[in-house]
């Protein structure tokens, strides 16, 4: 018996989480309400309230869940203490759970009205994956501080990672290739800017 009520939670949840999802997608979190997410997912009120205190409670889920599922196995110290074929296959471990989740990571990457997912993306990329120790940029040739140097890279990261989720047909490898690359050299050399030439 207590098999049949876990299957019923589980679908229960599951029917909400799409309800919200779907809603976030049509008209944006900002605007949703819990008799909408009741309504789409076809229960009511109080079943919501069974699983869920509030909205903010139901994205927080959602997110973590999703935050958990694409970020690789870190073992080491981030990736930036990785050489070569190991920094690539954390890239491509990234991007191919991202690929997994496309629909979910797509619908909350594009949702103007909540920062809380590009937030805690950004947090987890920053200190456990790429930023784990900080570099120390103290006697480098650099003016950027290391929290400056890591908001413009995860920006560009950002920007990166979205237009992927936007864009039917990109492969995973096309995308490991322009992210290793753009930040293995200088942008200004991309965009074909050479201050030192006459």
């Amino acid at each position: 018996m207590p098999k049949k009520t876990d299957l019923r939670v589980i679908k229960s949840k599951k029917a909400i989480k799409d309800a919200f999802l779907q809603l976030i997608k049509e008209k944006s979190y900002g605007n949703i309400t819990i008799t909408d997410i009741a309504k789409r997912a076809m229960i009511n009120r109080k079943t919501f309230y069974m699983h869920y205190e509030t909205k903010e409670n139901l994205y927080n889920e959602i997110t973590d869940e999703l935050l958990e599922e694409i970020t690789p196995p870190i073992v080491y110290e981030g990736i930036h203490s990785l050489k070569g074929k190991d920094q690539r296959a954390a890239v491509t471990h990234l991007l191919l759970k991202i690929k997994e989740n496309k629909d979910v990571f797509e619908i909350l990457i594009n949702d103007n009205t909540n920062q809380e997912f590009i937030t805690k993306l950004k947090t987890k990329l920053i200190n456990e994956l790429f930023f784990r120790s900080r570099i120390d940029l103290t006697g480098k040739d650099t003016l950027f501080t290391f929290d400056l140097l890591s908001e413009a890279y995860f920006s560009i990261f950002k920007v990166i990672i979205q237009w992927w989720a936007n864009t039917e047909g990109i492969s995973t490898d096309y995308v490991i290739d322009m992210i290793l690359e753009f930040f293995s050299k200088k942008p200004l050399e991309l965009l074909g800017i050479d201050f030192d030439s006459n």
